[in-house]
């Protein structure tokens, strides 16, 4: 028996060694205690007498103090069987230690407690662990707090979604977050459903994390802009196992992004305004002069020839401010076709020489046999011609060079393309020079309507030169230093077919003409002195003529002598019966009947809402009386054949 009792002893040392815990037994008959090795090892060996008891409670944490033993001593005066506690105690080289503390309390037959034998657990790795830990997870709320990004984990096997705090409280549904991908997608905007969906499924088969953007729906109505990064996390075998996303709200960074697109908006509005003005002013203050002129010398019997062509003149340069404002704004474009960007720069070059600084050399490295381009000559010539202009300013008064150089580049060697991020070659127009060249701040702001550092300039130049690029799906380029000249680069895409002439004729003249002495035409014009001077016009060149100044009275000529009308000019917008209603008229009254339509917009602004075999042809405001008698000619020289094909608007000024 005593070796079975030394050997229960020996394995219970052993299993108490294998716990690293410090143990002790209290004898509350005789208030001896005993220790063991770790405990003696990690925090002291105590006098084993019966003040060992107060040796514990001395070393206990003076803020943990009272509760640990006040508790003990309840139990033991109890009838408990054990006695838990987490308290803080002293070790032996003075550091604090967090003890887990566990006793159990043994009784004799009468319930009275006689032995406490207690297990002291050292937690202090794992409460640094965790005190570690929460501490990251405080960083990590605070950051998405403040960077307002949150984070949510999607489990692919139950479909569970675990959310951050901040990712609900993005979402503000706090109180109630959605469980599922499903429920998620009701707190998101309709339109983006479906990229959520799709993007999640693209997870999964991707490597790489993808970037998403979508709006979301709070409870309380309003939308927020989210970017996610999200990312497929996969077990040892590749498979995915859960969906993770970083999530940002960007709705306040977007909001302060379109503000200060709003500012620039306004500030190049308040740019364009001032220089409206003063170019219109200008304009304006001319033709009253001249008009002026012109009264005085009717009052004294001369002839007021040469003022009334200065007032002709300045009505036509007024004219070109408002086509270069829309050119820019890209509210309309021109004559399109397939053409050689070589040739074109050859001709307008070979014209440029005499206009240019008389300190400038002009050359050329034209690229032969190179893809065509889709536009029209005067957008091409127009962009040489500005490009040119403004290298010729920079040289100002000294001697300089100015080259102007075509080629087609590969899309794999350009390093910015246009936005839509077309494929292909491109092909490029490139106009440097050794001039003054430009400040950081000047080249920011060179585009900018009315902006001009020339003193007599008026600053639409590159303004209109980026309108056309843009309007032709192009880019444009400046590299440039100041006192070492400027590069200009315009990037346009090849066209897929061969190009061919820029100014080809208008075919099908003679045919389907009445042999009548006279042509009658129906002028349709709601501005009164427009449309007065308009018939004084076509009457001395030939034209019997109809008027009326608004659509019901065409409506009631068309009906009365419909089958006499030629041909009509008809303003696009008109009070009364709409434009349209008279062309559907006239083909009633008249089938073969030709119309020509006129307005102070392009052509683009009206070929939504006007299309009809009748329209053959367009002028726009302001026209000159032989450019208006021409196009109504050619409109009659149309064949009878091309009835009901309809017309395709791409001219400015001209018969199709």
């Amino acid at each position: 028996m005593e070796e079975v009792l030394r050997q229960s002893e020996e394995r219970f040392r052993l299993a108490i060694k294998a716990t690293n815990d410090a143990i002790w037994d209290i004898d509350l008959k005789t208030g001896t205690v005993s220790w063991n090795e770790t405990y003696s090892t990690l925090y002291g060996r105590p006098p084993e007498t019966s003040d060992s008891w107060q040796w514990w409670i001395d070393r206990i944490h003076p803020e943990d103090r009272e509760v640990a033993v006040g508790e003990l001593r309840a139990a033991i005066a109890s009838s408990a069987s054990s006695w838990t506690r987490e308290y803080r105690f002293q070790r032996a080289d003075g550091r604090w230690a967090h003890i887990y503390d566990r006793a159990y309390i043994a009784r004799d037959a009468s319930g009275k407690a006689w032995r406490v034998i207690g297990a002291m657990q050292d937690l202090t790795t794992r409460k640094q662990a965790e005190a570690a830990l929460r501490e990251s997870e405080a960083r990590l709320m605070n950051a998405q707090r403040l960077a307002r990004v949150g984070s949510w984990e999607r489990n692919l096997e139950t479909d569970n979604i675990d959310w951050s705090d901040e990712m609900l409280r993005i979402l503000g549904v706090s109180n109630n977050p959605p469980s599922t991908l499903a429920a998620f997608l009701n707190h998101v905007h309709p339109k983006d459903r479906e990229k959520i969906l799709e993007a999640v499924d693209k997870a999964g088969l991707s490597i790489a994390p993808l970037d998403l953007e979508y709006r979301v729906i709070r409870p309380d109505g309003e939308a927020r802009s989210m970017h996610s990064i999200i990312e497929a996390v996969r077990d040892d075998q590749g498979v995915p196992v859960r969906i993770m996303s970083a999530t940002q709200d960007i709705t306040d960074s977007r909001r302060a992004q379109e503000e200060g697109w709003a500012r620039q908006k306004l500030e190049s509005i308040g740019t364009l305004a001032s220089g409206i003005a003063h170019d219109f002013n200008n304009v304006l203050g001319g033709v009253l002069a001249q008009a002026d002129l012109a009264v005085e010398e009717l009052a004294s019997g001369s002839n007021p020839a040469e003022e009334l062509r200065g007032i002709r003149k300045l009505a036509i340069r007024g004219s070109e401010i408002v086509r270069q404002l829309m050119v820019y704004a890209g509210i309309e474009s021109e004559v399109s076709g397939l053409l050689d960007i070589s040739l074109i720069v050859k001709e307008i070059v070979e014209l440029l020489k005499v206009s240019i600084s008389k300190h400038a050399t002009l050359e050329t490295d034209l690229g032969q046999g190179l893809p065509s381009v889709r536009g029209s000559g005067a957008q091409l010539r127009q962009i040489v011609m500005n490009l040119v202009m403004n290298a010729s300013e920079a040289l100002g008064e000294r001697d300089g060079v100015i080259r102007v150089a075509t080629r087609c580049v590969p899309v794999g060697r350009i390093a910015t393309i246009t936005e839509d991020g077309a494929e292909g070659d491109w092909l490029q127009l490139e106009v440097s020079d050794t001039g003054c060249g430009m400040t950081q701040e000047t080249k920011a702001r060179a585009f900018d309507p009315f902006f001009t550092t020339k003193s007599a300039g008026h600053g639409l130049g590159l303004a209109v030169v980026y309108g056309i690029v843009r309007a032709l799906r192009g880019s444009i380029h400046v590299a440039t230093e100041s006192g070492k000249g400027s590069t200009f680069q315009v990037l346009l895409p090849c066209a897929a077919k061969a190009a061919g002439s820029a100014n080809e004729p208008i075919s099908g003249a003679g045919d389907g003409v009445r042999s009548r002495h006279k042509l009658t035409v129906m002028v349709v014009e709601d501005e009164d002195l427009l449309r007065q001077a308009v018939v004084k016009m076509l009457l001395k060149a030939g034209f019997d003529v109809l008027e009326a100044a608004n659509g019901s009275a065409a409506i009631d000529l068309l009906r009365a002598n419909g089958g006499n009308i030629d041909v009509i000019l008809l303003d696009a917008t008109i009070p009364g019966a709409s434009s349209h209603a008279v062309v559907v008229e006239a083909a009633e009254a008249r089938p073969d009947v030709k119309v020509v339509l006129t307005s102070a917009y392009g052509p683009e602004m009206i070929t939504g809402t006007m299309e009809a075999p009748q329209i053959r042809g367009f002028i726009r405001k302001p026209f000159q009386l032989g450019d208006l008698v021409q196009t109504l000619r050619s409109a009659l020289l149309v064949p009878a054949s091309s009835l009901g094909k309809g017309v395709n608007f791409t001219g400015a000024s001209s018969a199709f």
